[in-house]
């Protein structure tokens, strides 16, 4: 499992798609008031098994930072810790007619290096994001908008170039960045020292692999946090962390093995879990891999992987077993559709059907955090005579090769409906929804497509709802992807760690935690 997403049920669609405005946000939270600040520790350090490439929010993924983005950073909307979408850089937000929207600015915020943040701050960073030689991954989140402007300080105008009912969720992934620092310093400074946001905290440490460490600052609009220095540091081998959380170097630790996460539990240790928005899946390469084109061989190796052994041996139940892309919380999930049955003889049947009952041979490019669960469907697979040859991949790799195309046969990858807590951001990765580069393509279905983008432009949420019960129905049927396990998000922390919860997107919120002495 790896960090890199958050949720809303549909009443939300209704209440920001289609309300004139939102309220203003509510302050920064209240300090502690179960200890003196005098018994406050004045750092912690956390733990995670993967590393940050860089600290440059726009090309990177946004899940995959936002355990790093969210303390230096902000957006114009975010989601709170209880999945409601709430203002932050933005203080209202109304639509002007359907395809245009006004976001009214907070005054008077400023970067850590003092540098003014406005309504032309935020165009520059939009285009900034869209630029092709930014590289954002997630750049077709944005492909409805048409162009944004800057009608005064404190309005930012977005035109959209047909009705996006997501529009202003889609805002919580953009970070705000200054530009004039930017300019000066240069892209390659601003992924690590250089970095500077308007969040309570400024980089004082960083290196890539090893570490990164905050400082909080005085002139934050959200104020001060409630821990002055606070260490991320990044360690693959999760065995080391678990040794960090027990012996007390590590206040914590992200990610643990289901054992150690028992283990540590049992010794004491606090355990904060829940659902992740998305999930692990492998993408069939339908376009280049002649097997993977016939539909019975896509249901054949769906029903040949058993999903509950894998959650309850390899997890020891600390996972849910997964056949959508989109988590149960998220717009559109389908409540009423079956899992994909554990059927090893009914597998064999269909590929016997398809022609290949002597088996075949796939390649599959993933990350170490898809390893474990990869080598057990390698195994379940080989019993219908189908070889999977896995191969481990640097995760800076794992993106490069991905976003150049679809990695050999198989790329195993998660999925997340995070950013809008919809089926919309969990399918958009699935053939050619969003307008994708042809390279990237490993499934055509122009049925697929035509409702994808029906459903991004539909603002009645019943109609909305039908047409992502279809979509996800079809992708079901036809199975471009094998969704196997919605991973756990899961802190181990010392008992003195206070005010922990693990938001969706796998982040925690910074600014709150604090440590007893």
């Amino acid at each position: 499992m790896v960090p890199s997403a958050r949720f809303l049920v549909l009443v939300l669609l209704v209440g920001v798609a289609c309300s004139p405005a939102a309220p203003a946000a509510p302050g920064p939270a209240a300090g502690p008031t179960g200890a003196p600040a005098e018994e406050i520790a004045e750092a912690i350090t956390l733990g995670y098994p993967v590393s940050l490439p860089s600290l440059d929010p726009h090309p990177v993924v946004a899940q995959t930072g936002a355990f790093a983005f969210d303390p230096i950073y902000d957006q114009l909307v975010r989601y709170d810790r209880t999945g409601k979408l709430v203002p932050w850089l933005a203080t209202a937000w109304r639509a002007v007619d359907r395809t245009t929207w006004e976001f009214t600015l907070r005054e008077g915020v400023k970067f850590s290096n003092g540098e003014p943040f406005d309504a032309s701050v935020a165009k520059w960073n939009f285009d900034r994001f869209m630029a092709p030689e930014t590289r954002a991954i997630e750049r077709p989140t944005f492909a409805t908008v048409e162009r944004v402007e800057a009608s005064s300080p404190t309005v930012l105008r977005v035109v959209t170039r047909t009705d996006d009912p997501l529009l202003v969720r889609r805002f919580n992934l953009l970070r705000m960045i200054p530009p004039k620092h930017f300019e000066q310093v240069g892209a390659g400074a601003f992924q690590g020292l250089g970095a500077v946001g308007t969040g309570p905290y400024k980089v004082v440490d960083y290196v890539a692999g090893d570490r990164v460490v905050f400082e909080g600052w005085d002139g934050s609009w959200r104020g001060k946090g409630k821990t002055r220095r606070i260490t991320l540091r990044f360690t693959p081998d999760r065995t080391t962390l678990a040794a960090g959380v027990r012996t007390g170097d590590l206040d914590g630790a992200f990610d643990l093995m289901a054992d150690q996460i028992i283990a540590l539990r049992q010794a004491g240790f606090n355990v904060t879990e829940g659902i992740f928005p998305g999930a692990w899946y492998m993408e069939f390469n339908t376009v280049a891999s002649p097997p993977l084109r016939d539909r019975r061989v896509r249901l054949a190796l769906n029903y040949a992987i058993d999903r509950e052994g894998i959650a309850k041996t390899l997890f020891r139940g600390l996972v849910t077993p997964a056949w959508q892309m989109a988590s149960p919380n998220a717009t559109g999930y389908q409540k009423d559709l079956p899992p994909y049955p554990y059927d090893p003889a009914k597998a064999k049947d269909l590929l016997a059907e398809a022609g290949y009952a002597g088996g075949f041979k796939l390649k599959a490019g993933l990350t170490a955090g898809g390893r474990t669960f990869s080598e057990a469907v390698a195994g379940m697979w080989k019993e219908l005579g189908v070889e999977l040859e896995l191969q481990l991949l640097d995760f800076a790799v794992f993106v490069e090769k991905s976003n150049a195309g679809p990695i050999d046969d198989i790329l195993v990858s998660r999925s997340t409906d995070g950013d809008v807590r919809d089926v919309d951001a969990a399918y958009q990765f699935v053939g050619n929804a969003a307008n994708r580069p042809a390279a990237r393509i490993s499934w055509q279905n122009d049925q697929f497509v035509q409702l994808y983008q029906q459903q991004r432009s539909e603002t009645d949420p019943a109609r909305r709802e039908a047409l992502l019960k279809q979509l996800v129905r079809l992708v079901y049927d036809e199975a471009p992807v094998a969704p196997v396990y919605y991973p756990l998000i899961a802190w181990v922390t010392s008992s003195k760690l206070k005010d922990v919860s693990a938001a969706p997107d796998t982040s925690l919120d910074l600014q709150a935690i604090y440590r007893l002495k």
